[in-house]
Order: C-alpha cells, then sequence, then structure tokens
C-alpha cells in the first residue's frame, strides 16, 4: 500500500489513549474513525485479509514486531510520560519506517527556538477535562523525539482547530540509529 510520502506500507499501528490500533497485512487499504470504524467498514466491503487489534500502548512488547507507519494522533498530550511512549513506539518502528504525530500546540509556535514545553493546569485546556497535561511547540516536540532512540521529528504543521493550537509532525528512524 502507498503511504505517507510514497513510503510502502505493510503494517501499520495506529495510537490511541491507552491502547494502539493495530493492522497487519500487506497491500490494504484502509481508513480509521474513532474506534476503527472506518477500517471495519472497508475490511468487510473488501473482503479483506488484514487483521484488526486493539492494544495497550505502554503494553506492547518486543513479540509484537515493527510496524511500516504509526499513527500517534492527540495522545501525547494526555499521557504523563511521553518521551517513554515515544521511545516504545519508535522501538517498534521498521527501518526507515515513519510516525504521523498529532497534539497539543502553542499558540504560533512560541518557544519553538528554546525547545519549550507548556505544563497545562489541570481544566485549563477543556473544563472538567484534567488530562490535557502539556501543550508542544515544534521545537521540544523535536528535542523530546532526539532521546527517544535518536529518532529525528519533521515539523509539518501548526493548525488552529476549534480555536486549540495544534502541532503536526513525522517521525522517522533509521536502521543505523544507536539501539536499532
Amino acid at each position: 500500500m502507498a503511504g505517507a510520502l510514497g513510503h510502502r506500507i505493510d503494517r501499520v499501528a495506529d495510537t490511541e489513549i491507552g491502547g494502539v490500533r493495530k493492522v497487519k497485512g500487506g497491500g490494504a487499504t484502509f481508513v480509521t474513525l474513532s474506534g476503527g470504524e472506518g477500517f471495519h467498514a472497508i475490511h468487510r466491503l473488501l473482503d479483506s485479509k488484514v487483521e484488526y487489534r486493539r492494544m495497550d500502548a505502554f503494553g506492547l512488547d518486543e513479540d509484537e514486531g515493527e510496524f511500516d507507519f504509526i499513527f500517534c494522533f492527540g495522545l501525547l498530550h494526555r499521557i504523563e510520560n511521553p518521551l517513554g511512549l515515544l521511545r516504545l513506539l519508535t522501538r517498534h518502528l521498521a527501518d526507515e519506517g515513519r510516525m504521523a504525530v498529532e497534539t497539543y500546540g502553542v499558540v504560533e509556535d512560541e518557544g519553538a527556538e528554546d525547545g519549550a514545553i507548556y505544563v497545562c493546569e489541570p481544566g485549563e485546556i477543556y473544563a472538567r477535562d484534567q488530562y490535557v497535561h502539556w501543550q508542544f511547540s515544534s521545537g521540544s516536540l523535536e528535542r523530546l523525539v532526539g532521546h527517544a532512540n535518536h529518532a529525528n521529528f519533521e515539523f509539518v504543521s501548526a493548525p488552529i482547530i476549534a480555536g486549540h493550537p495544534r502541532l503536526l509532525g513525522c517521525i522517522t528512524i533509521s536502521s543505523d540509529s544507536p539501539g536499532r
């Protein structure tokens, strides 16, 4: 399957809060919506042989193997240990694999040159939502990703979505990175 940036994709992992949605198999076309509804619909329509499972992202072990592409959307700003998750997920990226990241950003990417991370007060971003812990600048995410198995971060965009800053980027890791 042709994927982001023209990269061939045979195995995909889609992270979510508390889990990983995992797609296995070659040559499949898929769309993932909340909870995997899109994947299941296309799976049925195409009579696909791709396997779909949900797993706890922090519960991944070495037996899960590697993925060509991982989606990590709306997760890093909600967990207490984003570096730990990035280290775990980059260990599961195949050589020359890619991870698409979307997380909470800071307005106008403020503090990017200094690698600044903003620490949110509980409920500050969304009333009654105690689980938005961080707002990342592109520079902070680049530095954080560098600590995660010497991966690389490519900043893509910092859009405002529904009045809230977001940060979009791509993480890559090569076969010559330490620990591979």
